[in-house]
């Protein structure tokens, strides 16, 4: 979908979870979990977590340009870097706070 004549944004039929545009690596885990149309928050750094080792959620793939690889400690854990995840299915679009009209 084209930009909307006037707005700095413009609500798209494309979901950012789906690989063709951007797909954080490891959410289809959390989308297992959390129901159509819900929200789930997880506690990253619980006992047990698998989230202690490795980079998981941190590394993303694209269809449209190249894959965002994570610049940090590639020896480090997710929880080194975050502690819950927010996962939010089936939101409708949402503006940038204040003004959408471009400038």
């Amino acid at each position: 979908m084209a930009q909307q004549k006037g707005t700095i944004c413009s609500n798209s039929p494309m979901v950012n979870d789906a690989s063709f545009v951007y797909q954080v690596k490891g959410i289809a885990t959390f989308k297992k979990l959390v129901p159509e149309n819900a929200v789930g928050i997880f506690k990253l750094n619980g006992q047990n977590s698998p989230y202690f080792k490795g980079l998981n959620l941190l590394d993303s793939t694209s269809g449209m340009d190249k894959t965002f690889e994570w610049k940090g400690n590639k020896n480090g854990a997710t929880t080194d870097y975050f502690h819950y995840a927010l996962i939010v299915r089936n939101s409708g679009w949402t503006v940038p706070y204040g003004d959408n009209k471009s400038k």
